[in-house]
């Protein structure tokens, strides 16, 4: 059963939103750039702001239809909104603040339940101003989860906190959707949110609703090369095929590189046509000088100067200049620490295309 179906068409001045979502099961992100219309999005479905038509259920149950003319307030839709600055009362404790947003009887019982469940033994009778970063985030989470809502709306809810901190609470929440059951959709510009929060991934742009992707399929660049490209995260390769010697080649002015033939026969390209190909950074290999190539490499080996590093969740990350393009590349953060400890120019490279998917230019 859908869990929210939300067909909205508003109109903010000159800027429109045209968005059309569902959301099955669990944990949705809506991701995209600033200004993409992710934060209007939610206050449609909170009822804070009124589209101009469409139509939202949650559960089946109608909240805004302008066929029937039904537009529900905020406080009969049933569901929570955790907003950037928190908005936690500042004269109320932790324990009043959680209080605010319960409803109905056994306050006490189900306060304990939720100071125990959000990690808040102890900080029950501090006031905001008391609390760190992370401690403020889990009482204002604890407080949306109080009224027992049917669908949590989060915009962006860890953008002020420190990278280990929001990883930490990236991880928190997660754990503590599953053990509550309640639906969530998260609002995020963060790469690093929908890989490691979404299961469903709605990506917004000027407005538009592009794609909606589960997460899972983000991990293959054949699945959905638009999004790696929108991602930013590996690296396209267009060219002309060429079908020579037995193999076939991907060629561009400054390269070549063997392609599967089983990806250009299930593409339906011929030789000579125009084809195009991400290569996911985990197929980028680093090469030493004295280790024999790994014979999946052959044919696909490059030199390329470093001209970025990185480095996230204990993963190093490079960007390789070679070729007339720039190639990613990530690894164990104690891998090739020999190798790149020198003069980063002419550092070997090879490309792994076995499970590469080609698709027209």
């Amino acid at each position: 059963m859908e869990i929210l179906k939300a067909e909205i068409h508003g109109r903010i001045g000159t800027f429109k939103i045209d968005v059309n979502l569902t959301l099955d099961e669990g944990f949705g992100v809506i991701f995209g750039p600033s200004g993409a219309g992710k934060s209007m999005t939610l206050r449609y479905i909170a009822g804070l702001e009124r589209p101009h038509s469409g139509l939202i259920e949650i559960n089946g149950r109608t909240l805004f239809s302008s066929d029937k003319g039904v537009n529900l307030p905020p406080y009969k839709r049933k569901t929570a909104m955790v907003f950037q600055d928190l908005a936690l009362f500042p004269n109320m404790t932790v324990s009043g603040n959680i209080l605010y947003g319960m409803d109905g009887e056994e306050h006490g019982r189900r306060l304990g339940e939720l100071i125990e469940l959000f990690r808040l033994r102890g900080l029950e009778d501090r006031l905001p101003s008391e609390l760190s970063g992370g401690q403020r985030q889990r009482t204002a989470l604890a407080r949306t989860f109080a009224c027992e809502p049917e669908l949590v709306l989060m915009d962006e809810p860890f953008s002020s906190l420190d990278l280990p901190l929001r990883r930490n609470l990236r991880r928190e929440i997660r754990l503590l959707q599953k053990a509550i059951g309640t639906p969530v959709l998260y609002v995020t510009h963060d790469v690093e949110d929908i890989f490691s929060m979404g299961k469903t991934v709605f990506f917004l742009k000027d407005g538009q609703l592009i794609r909606q992707v589960e997460s899972s399929d983000l991990m293959s660049p054949g699945k959905a090369p638009e999004l790696f490209q929108f991602l930013d995260i590996g690296t396209r390769v267009s060219g002309l095929l060429e079908f020579s010697g037995g193999r076939i080649h991907l060629v561009w002015p400054e390269g070549r590189l063997v392609v599967p033939g089983a990806s250009v026969e299930d593409a339906g390209l011929g030789d000579g046509d125009r084809a195009a190909v991400i290569i996911a950074p985990e197929d980028v290999k680093l090469l030493y000088p004295d280790i024999p190539v790994d014979p999946r490499l052959l044919g696909n080996t490059f030199s390329g100067a470093i001209v970025d590093r990185g480095f996230s969740n204990g993963m190093r990350s490079l960007h390789l200049e070679s070729s007339g393009l720039l190639w990613q590349t990530v690894f164990g953060s104690r891998s090739y620490t020999e190798l790149l400890g020198g003069n980063p120019a002419g550092i070997g490279f090879g490309v792994d295309t076995e499970n590469a998917v080609l698709f027209p230019a």
